[in-house]
């Protein structure tokens, strides 16, 4: 079985040193020297894969914690009911069934929003069944 898998929920970080090396800027590659990275939870709901290729594309829907106010808006014309709920979160205003990732989520309150949505290139692992 090859990951990543649509439907799985995978833990990232990012390195921006990386990211920017080939723009030859030193000014942005020392700004990107100063940010504070940490590490990411995503849900992937699609992936792209060429054929032949090293690399996949993957789409991934960032999980956030966030509040259960009737008024939560994290971003311009998202609301509170567009979002999909993570397990242990069940709390949905129309009671949307939640996400599963396996095991729950160490965090209460995780949510992810479909309609936000990046696109990464991913370097697939597999391994034996």
């Amino acid at each position: 079985m090859c990951s990543p898998q649509v439907g799985s929920f995978v833990v990232f970080s990012l390195d921006p040193i990386s990211m920017v090396e080939r723009f030859c800027n030193p000014s942005l590659t020392h700004a990107c020297q100063n940010l504070k990275m940490g590490k990411y939870v995503a849900y992937i709901s699609q992936v792209i894969s060429p054929y032949p290729s090293t690399h996949v594309s993957a789409a991934l829907h960032f999980v956030f914690q966030g509040t259960s106010s009737p008024t939560f808006d994290w971003i311009e014309g998202i609301q509170q009911d567009m979002a999909i709920p993570v397990l242990p979160n069940t709390r949905h205003p129309s009671r949307r069934p939640p996400l599963d990732p396996g095991v729950p989520l160490p965090w209460n309150s995780c949510s992810i929003s479909p309609l936000v949505v990046t696109w990464a290139k991913v370097a697939p692992s597999c391994r034996s069944p």
